[in-house]
């Protein structure tokens, strides 16, 4: 009797230990695991061979925009000299027509201006949203390569082993694929 209590007591311990095993694996089959893959998405957008395309691009249309504004600055500082000397031989009348005419150029620089800033932001935030698309797709190409089911950026980790970071084979990939964008010069 007590053998056979205790064969049950056995059976019931390898049954519990074999359950729990089980409940274990299916446990482990439910949750996959994470595959990690971390990537410096901002060192990229700055150092791909696109995006320094995009900034040389964007800093010589700033530079024609800068010397043509300086240009209507100039000529604009010149007639308002030319308009100070010529007071005292104007009427009034033909003052404050020829300043009211000068005020007007001078709202138009500035609307100019302005209308050039954000034309100058448009594009940057045009060729860099292409940058960024085309970043996107390299990391989601690379990550389903190495089975990658989580992708962080660098700035989000403290601490992790080299072999996680992919971030020298999405730039070298994205040169490949993106070694420029043009950057559409306003009209």
């Amino acid at each position: 009797m007590q053998r056979s209590l205790r064969r049950l007591i056995s059976c019931l311990f390898v049954a519990a230990a074999l359950s729990a095993g089980a409940a274990g694996e299916l446990a482990a089959q439910q949750v996959p695991q994470a595959v990690i893959a971390i990537v410096d998405a901002q060192k990229i957008m700055e150092e791909s061979k696109a995006s320094k395309a995009v900034q040389a691009a964007l800093e010589k249309q700033r530079t024609t925009f800068q010397n043509d504004i300086s240009q209507q600055e100039n000529t604009l500082r010149t007639a308002d000299q030319d308009l100070s000397r010529q007071r005292a031989t104007l009427s009034a009348e033909e003052y404050e027509k020829k300043k009211q005419d000068l005020e007007q150029k001078v709202a138009t620089l500035r609307r100019d201006v302005q209308t050039k800033r954000l034309q100058l932001d448009r594009m940057a935030q045009s060729s860099m949203n292409a940058i960024r698309t085309t970043l996107l797709q390299v990391i989601d190409e690379i990550a389903a390569e190495r089975k990658a089911t989580l992708v962080l950026s660098k700035h989000q980790v403290l601490l992790a082993s080299k072999e996680y970071e992919i971030t020298d084979e999405v730039m070298k990939r994205l040169n490949a694929k993106l070694p420029t964008v043009a950057v559409e010069l306003p009209k």
